[in-house]
């Protein structure tokens, strides 16, 4: 077994894909994908804010998005 196969089958076992069909472990790992990308996307484009121009004025832009983000989720109980 090499690096790769090793990393493949502790992700497996650690998330428990092991028992799954391979269509329920590829929707999983898709799910995954599009999560990371979305994390990955979001915080470059907040990087980049920081690092251009005034440091107050990126707060305010994080601050203003998530309260915005926050009033259009769902309240789930």
């Amino acid at each position: 077994m090499n690096w790769v196969q090793r990393k493949i089958f502790l992700y497996n076992v650690t998330f428990g894909l092991y028992m799954l069909d391979w269509w329920e472990r590829c929707l999983f790992n898709m799910l995954v994908i599009v999560l990371m990308w979305f994390i990955f996307y979001n915080s470059s484009r907040y990087v980049t804010v920081f690092l251009k121009g005034d440091a107050s004025e990126g707060w305010n832009c994080v601050c203003y998005t998530v309260v915005s983000l926050a009033k259009t989720l769902p309240v789930i109980f």
